[in-house]
């Protein structure tokens, strides 16, 4: 139960043929309708487990032994997924509005390398605004190799015809 206090879905798995008068009170201070499927395990064999445990829980019947049931655990865990997942932006890979604002920096200056590359501008200018950008992109990742990739740059391509 430590470890499971910290996931964001917990799958409560409980043999339908048991009866456990205390489990539904047990298992209710510890997880709720937001973050639980009840599993009802078993549901090949008699049951012993009290009808209309657990209200206001998703719940499911599931039989390994006829492979019954777990089609519907998945779409049930798809759904959680989807219900309480957060759709991702540009930002969610930066760590801090400065790594943001140097990532729109570094496209800022290579979009102004290309604009120069497409108008036959000089290559001085044209690595000036490529070393910008490394030099910004640098700053997060904490690098400065910036003339070994400028010499690889136009060493291979064509730039400033």
């Amino acid at each position: 139960m430590e470890i499971a206090k910290d996931s964001d879905l917990k799958l409560v798995v409980l043999d339908l043929s048991q009866n456990f008068a205390e489990i539904e009170e047990l298992v209710k201070g510890r997880v709720s309708p937001e973050d639980a499927i009840i599993v009802l395990n078993k549901s090949d064999k008699p049951r012993a487990l009290k009808e209309g445990i657990f209200e206001g829980f998703e719940k499911v019947e599931v039989s390994c032994l006829k492979d019954e049931g777990v089609g519907e655990l998945k779409k049930l865990i798809a759904r959680f997924i989807e219900k309480n997942s957060i759709t991702s932006s540009f930002d969610d890979i930066l760590v801090s509005a400065r790594h943001s604002s140097l990532v729109l920096d570094a496209m800022g200056f290579a979009r102004a390398a290309v604009e120069k590359i497409e108008n036959s501008a000089p290559s001085e200018l044209v690595a000036s605004d490529v070393r910008a950008a490394l030099e910004s992109l640098g700053e997060i990742v904490g690098r400065g190799d910036r003339e070994e990739v400028l010499d690889k740059i136009f060493s291979t391509f064509c730039i400033g015809k």
